[in-house]
């Protein structure tokens, strides 16, 4: 087996337990189960369960990045119709996403203790979010001439929450096509501002 190999299948298999289980229930042990390795294969690449979930959140990031900065959206021209391809990408891609839930807002419910290493990678991760969506959002928010409307980072950060929101509801609800029509939702809210432009 190589090296490489066991890493990814800790990384995988950390994932799927703090997804599910919560960064708190989830033991070392029955990660290494999971991955088929052994208590020494994790210490090798790990110093701790705390440094194994920042390599899990660094991955799970930089994979959900790829895929978002990729998305067919990027193709589009015209650039509030880019803003709602965007959206209307996120909301094909959702269950892919965010069908199990989201491992950043898991982190940030599931710890206890504020300042860790951890919730400070997560609040990274989520404003690293907030800029880059901005970025598109940004030329419906400039439609909007009288100084009142949202900003280009608020509608980001709606967007966001959005998406959050409806996770915690689908959870509640068992129903996780729930992320669909809360991405929809706020479509629906951007075409308010369109059309009152």
């Amino acid at each position: 087996m190589k090296n490489g190999n066991v890493k990814e299948k800790l990384l995988n298999a950390a994932f799927d337990s703090f997804l599910i289980k919560g960064y708190t229930a989830t033991r070392v042990d029955e990660i290494c189960k999971t991955a088929g390795v052994s208590k020494g294969s994790f210490f090798h690449y790990f110093k701790s369960k705390e440094d194994l979930a920042i390599a899990v959140l660094e991955d799970y990031f930089e994979k959900a990045a790829s895929k978002f900065a990729n998305g067919e959206y990027a193709e589009v021209t015209d650039p509030v119709e880019r803003a709602f391809s965007f959206i209307d990408f996120a909301d094909s891609a959702a269950m892919e996403f965010w069908g199990k839930g989201c491992l950043f807002g898991n982190f940030v419910t599931d710890l206890k203790v504020s300042g860790s290493e951890i919730e400070k990678r997560v609040e990274n991760v989520f404003r690293t979010l907030s800029q880059s969506f901005s970025h598109v959002l940004e030329p419906v928010a400039e439609l909007d001439k009288s100084g009142n409307g949202p900003t280009a980072l608020e509608l980001s950060e709606q967007f966001l929450m959005a998406i959050e929101g409806a996770i915690v509801l689908g959870r509640a609800y068992g129903e996780p096509e729930k992320v669909r029509q809360g991405i929809r939702a706020f479509r629906t809210y951007l075409d308010l501002i369109v059309n009152k432009n």
